[in-house]
Protein backbone atom coordinates (compact mmCIF):
# COMPACT_ATOMS: atom_id res chain seq x y z
CA UNK A 1 0.00 0.00 0.00
CA UNK A 2 3.10 2.20 0.98
CA UNK A 3 4.53 1.70 -2.17
CA UNK A 4 0.87 2.38 -4.34
CA UNK A 5 0.72 5.78 -2.33
CA UNK A 6 4.32 6.60 -3.54
CA UNK A 7 3.76 5.91 -7.00
CA UNK A 8 0.30 7.85 -7.00
CA UNK A 9 1.93 10.76 -5.55
CA UNK A 10 4.84 10.65 -8.40
CA UNK A 11 2.22 10.24 -11.08
CA UNK A 12 0.85 13.68 -9.54
CA UNK A 13 3.82 15.21 -9.69
CA UNK A 14 4.36 14.12 -12.90
CA UNK A 15 1.23 16.04 -14.69
CA UNK A 16 2.03 19.17 -16.14
CA UNK A 17 0.32 21.83 -13.89
CA UNK A 18 -0.32 23.79 -17.24
CA UNK A 19 -2.46 21.25 -18.73
CA UNK A 20 -4.30 20.41 -15.87
CA UNK A 21 -5.63 24.22 -15.29
CA UNK A 22 -5.95 24.33 -19.07
CA UNK A 23 -8.45 21.83 -19.62
CA UNK A 24 -10.29 22.75 -16.10
CA UNK A 25 -10.36 26.48 -17.69
CA UNK A 26 -11.63 24.85 -21.11
CA UNK A 27 -14.38 23.00 -18.71
CA UNK A 28 -15.29 26.18 -17.20
CA UNK A 29 -15.82 28.28 -19.92
CA UNK A 30 -18.14 25.50 -21.82
CA UNK A 31 -20.32 25.02 -18.32
CA UNK A 32 -24.05 26.09 -18.00
CA UNK A 33 -23.63 27.58 -14.75
CA UNK A 34 -20.78 27.27 -12.26
CA UNK A 35 -20.37 28.67 -8.35
CA UNK A 36 -16.90 30.56 -6.90
CA UNK A 37 -16.46 30.27 -3.60
CA UNK A 38 -14.18 32.14 -1.43
CA UNK A 39 -13.24 32.99 1.85
CA UNK A 40 -12.53 36.78 2.78
CA UNK A 41 -9.28 36.90 5.34
CA UNK A 42 -6.10 35.73 3.50
CA UNK A 43 -8.05 35.17 0.13
CA UNK A 44 -9.25 38.16 -0.86
CA UNK A 45 -7.60 40.34 1.63
CA UNK A 46 -4.72 40.02 3.63
CA UNK A 47 -4.55 39.90 7.46
CA UNK A 48 -4.54 43.00 9.35
CA UNK A 49 -3.42 43.83 12.60
CA UNK A 50 -6.71 45.95 12.87
CA UNK A 51 -9.24 43.51 11.16
CA UNK A 52 -11.15 46.63 10.10
CA UNK A 53 -8.63 47.74 7.87
CA UNK A 54 -8.50 44.39 6.39
CA UNK A 55 -9.63 46.15 2.37
CA UNK A 56 -9.61 43.69 -0.41
CA UNK A 57 -6.41 43.31 -2.70
CA UNK A 58 -6.23 46.04 -5.22
CA UNK A 59 -8.35 44.76 -8.54
CA UNK A 60 -10.66 42.37 -6.32
CA UNK A 61 -13.77 44.37 -5.97
CA UNK A 62 -14.12 45.27 -10.14
CA UNK A 63 -13.17 41.48 -11.07
CA UNK A 64 -15.74 39.65 -8.56
CA UNK A 65 -18.25 42.54 -9.64
CA UNK A 66 -17.84 41.63 -13.31
CA UNK A 67 -18.07 37.85 -12.59
CA UNK A 68 -20.62 38.22 -10.46
CA UNK A 69 -22.88 40.48 -12.96
CA UNK A 70 -21.84 37.73 -15.86
CA UNK A 71 -25.08 36.04 -14.72
CA UNK A 72 -23.11 32.30 -15.61
CA UNK A 73 -20.98 32.02 -12.22
CA UNK A 74 -22.63 32.54 -8.74
CA UNK A 75 -20.06 34.46 -6.31
CA UNK A 76 -20.06 33.53 -2.85
CA UNK A 77 -17.84 34.65 0.33
CA UNK A 78 -17.63 32.39 3.05
CA UNK A 79 -16.28 33.48 7.06
CA UNK A 80 -16.33 33.70 9.98
CA UNK A 81 -16.70 37.77 10.31
CA UNK A 82 -20.37 38.56 10.60
CA UNK A 83 -22.44 39.75 7.33
CA UNK A 84 -22.56 43.36 8.48
CA UNK A 85 -18.78 43.10 7.85
CA UNK A 86 -18.23 41.71 4.78
CA UNK A 87 -21.01 44.10 3.52
CA UNK A 88 -18.96 46.87 4.67
CA UNK A 89 -15.65 45.92 3.77
CA UNK A 90 -17.09 44.72 0.22
CA UNK A 91 -18.16 48.32 0.11
CA UNK A 92 -20.80 48.33 -3.47
CA UNK A 93 -20.54 45.10 -4.96
CA UNK A 94 -24.02 43.52 -5.72
CA UNK A 95 -24.90 40.07 -6.48
CA UNK A 96 -22.88 38.16 -4.26
CA UNK A 97 -24.31 35.58 -1.54
CA UNK A 98 -22.87 35.66 1.41
CA UNK A 99 -22.16 33.14 4.84
CA UNK A 100 -20.82 34.58 7.63
CA UNK A 101 -20.07 33.90 11.14
CA UNK A 102 -19.12 30.37 10.19
CA UNK A 103 -22.29 29.67 8.69
CA UNK A 104 -24.96 31.19 11.37
CA UNK A 105 -25.85 34.47 8.96
CA UNK A 106 -26.87 33.67 5.20
CA UNK A 107 -27.76 36.39 2.73
CA UNK A 108 -28.63 35.96 -0.37
CA UNK A 109 -28.32 38.37 -3.32
CA UNK A 110 -31.54 39.55 -3.27
CA UNK A 111 -30.93 41.02 0.09
CA UNK A 112 -32.79 38.23 1.44
CA UNK A 113 -31.31 37.44 5.95
CA UNK A 114 -31.40 34.45 7.72
CA UNK A 115 -29.88 34.06 11.36
CA UNK A 116 -30.00 30.66 13.10
CA UNK A 117 -31.73 30.73 16.12
CA UNK A 118 -29.01 30.55 19.20
CA UNK A 119 -30.07 28.79 22.41
CA UNK A 120 -30.82 31.21 25.74
CA UNK A 121 -28.27 29.34 27.41
CA UNK A 122 -25.39 29.83 24.96
CA UNK A 123 -26.20 33.28 24.74
CA UNK A 124 -26.33 33.58 28.69
CA UNK A 125 -22.01 31.59 28.54
CA UNK A 126 -21.36 34.30 25.98
CA UNK A 127 -22.00 37.17 28.01
CA UNK A 128 -20.41 35.63 30.74
CA UNK A 129 -17.55 35.17 28.98
CA UNK A 130 -17.50 39.03 27.09
CA UNK A 131 -17.77 40.07 31.29
CA UNK A 132 -14.48 37.72 31.90
CA UNK A 133 -13.07 39.13 29.11
CA UNK A 134 -13.31 42.63 30.27
CA UNK A 135 -12.86 41.86 33.87
CA UNK A 136 -9.05 40.88 32.67
CA UNK A 137 -8.84 43.61 30.34
CA UNK A 138 -8.72 41.56 26.82
CA UNK A 139 -11.76 43.21 25.44
CA UNK A 140 -10.24 45.03 23.28
CA UNK A 141 -8.83 41.34 21.53
CA UNK A 142 -12.04 39.77 21.58
CA UNK A 143 -14.16 39.75 18.48
CA UNK A 144 -17.68 38.97 19.54
CA UNK A 145 -19.84 37.23 17.12
CA UNK A 146 -23.52 35.80 16.96
CA UNK A 147 -22.34 32.42 18.49
CA UNK A 148 -19.24 33.31 19.52
CA UNK A 149 -16.15 34.66 20.73
CA UNK A 150 -12.28 34.96 18.87
CA UNK A 151 -9.41 36.16 20.91
CA UNK A 152 -7.04 37.59 18.56
CA UNK A 153 -3.33 39.01 18.98
CA UNK A 154 -2.01 39.14 15.57
CA UNK A 155 0.56 41.32 14.88
CA UNK A 156 1.99 40.99 19.28
CA UNK A 157 5.30 40.54 20.98
CA UNK A 158 5.88 36.79 21.54
CA UNK A 159 5.86 37.39 24.95
CA UNK A 160 2.41 39.33 25.07
CA UNK A 161 1.13 36.67 23.09
CA UNK A 162 2.12 33.78 25.40
CA UNK A 163 0.34 35.88 28.32
CA UNK A 164 -2.76 36.39 26.69
CA UNK A 165 -3.08 32.69 25.20
CA UNK A 166 -2.45 31.10 28.44
CA UNK A 167 -5.07 33.76 30.23
CA UNK A 168 -7.55 33.14 27.75
CA UNK A 169 -6.95 29.38 27.92
CA UNK A 170 -7.22 29.28 31.57
CA UNK A 171 -10.27 31.53 31.85
CA UNK A 172 -12.41 29.70 29.22
CA UNK A 173 -12.23 26.07 31.07
CA UNK A 174 -14.33 27.89 33.61
CA UNK A 175 -17.10 27.58 31.09
CA UNK A 176 -16.07 24.01 29.66
CA UNK A 177 -18.63 22.41 32.38
CA UNK A 178 -21.21 25.19 31.80
CA UNK A 179 -24.56 24.55 29.56
CA UNK A 180 -23.18 21.61 27.62
CA UNK A 181 -20.04 22.45 26.98
CA UNK A 182 -16.86 21.04 26.20
CA UNK A 183 -13.20 22.15 25.64
CA UNK A 184 -10.76 21.09 23.37
CA UNK A 185 -7.69 22.35 22.19
CA UNK A 186 -7.99 25.84 22.12
CA UNK A 187 -11.60 25.75 22.00
CA UNK A 188 -14.75 25.99 23.72
CA UNK A 189 -17.51 24.91 21.62
CA UNK A 190 -21.67 24.07 22.59
CA UNK A 191 -23.90 22.38 19.92
CA UNK A 192 -23.45 23.88 16.55
CA UNK A 193 -21.83 27.01 17.65
CA UNK A 194 -18.30 27.58 17.88
CA UNK A 195 -18.68 29.28 20.73
CA UNK A 196 -15.69 30.77 22.10
CA UNK A 197 -12.30 30.45 20.08
CA UNK A 198 -8.45 31.56 21.06
CA UNK A 199 -7.00 32.21 17.79
CA UNK A 200 -3.30 32.40 16.68
CA UNK A 201 -3.10 35.22 14.93
CA UNK A 202 1.31 36.08 14.23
Amino acid sequence: MFRTRLRWRSSLHDLDRNEVVSAFLCQLRTAPASVLLLDYDGTLAPFQPNRAHAYPYPGILPLLESIAQSNRTKVIIISGRPVVELKTLLRLLTNLELWGSHGLEHELSDGSYRKSTIHQQTLTLLSEAQEWLAAEGLSSRAEIKPGGIAVHWRGMPNAEIGKIEAATRNGFRAFAGKSGSRCYSSKLVWNYASLIRTREMQ
